[in-house]
């Protein structure tokens, strides 16, 4: 096992990344603020194809006292406008797309950590969802391997329940009805990503 500091939001940024590129089962990302300057298209696309791969994407995030509740449609909506939830734009459809393998939780959180499969873990200061410390401000986090650690942090999310259940929009029924109509009239069209709704 390993342990090393992580400095700054450049290496911060760096460990999200490498998570990225060698997670092979479930990675797990707990940031309150979700920003388009990190979940920009390139994430995204990033995301859909860890998807499309069948890995587990999990994101915990919201900060207690900005999430309405209940959180109705319209007003999911206004938050998505608000300038540090705007990147759950492009990703929050994902959840009726990929239902089985994409999870969106609101958690009411200051906490930012991430976890990639059993391989290792970063727990810091830096929200590495949202910013990209343009502004030098100092951040200090831990990079580590420890099997224990990873576990407890694997359980601690998985036993975090959402402080508010958001109801579905529109678009998202929408997706739904179209991913119905397809498996019905193109039955090699079902598969894994969608066998939860049938």
């Amino acid at each position: 096992m390993s342990y090393k500091l992580v400095y700054d939001a450049k290496e911060s940024l760096d460990v999200f990344n490498q998570a990225l590129k060698q997670v092979q089962d479930r990675l797990i990302m707990v940031c309150p603020w979700v920003q388009k300057q990190i979940v920009d298209e390139s994430t995204v696309q990033t995301i859909r194809n860890l998807l499309e791969s069948r890995i587990q994407v999990n994101i915990g995030c919201g900060f207690t006292s900005e999430i309405p509740n209940p959180l109705s449609e319209t007003k999911f909506y206004d938050l998505m406008t608000k300038w540090n939830y705007k990147g759950l734009q492009d990703i929050y459809t994902l959840e009726v797309e990929y239902k089985i393998y994409f999870q969106l939780k609101f958690i009411g959180t200051h906490e930012k950590y991430l976890i990639c499969d059993d391989k290792f873990a970063m727990i810091g200061s830096h929200n590495f969802l949202s910013s990209k410390g343009k502004d030098n401000t100092k951040e200090i986090g831990i990079y580590t391997t420890d099997n224990n650690i990873i576990q407890e942090l694997i359980e601690h999310y998985d036993n975090t329940q959402p402080i508010v259940v958001r109801e579905k929009t529109c678009h998202e029924y929408m997706i739904e009805d179209c991913i119905d109509e397809l498996s019905r009239n193109m039955p090699d069209y079902y598969s894994d990503y969608y066998s939860d709704y049938y």
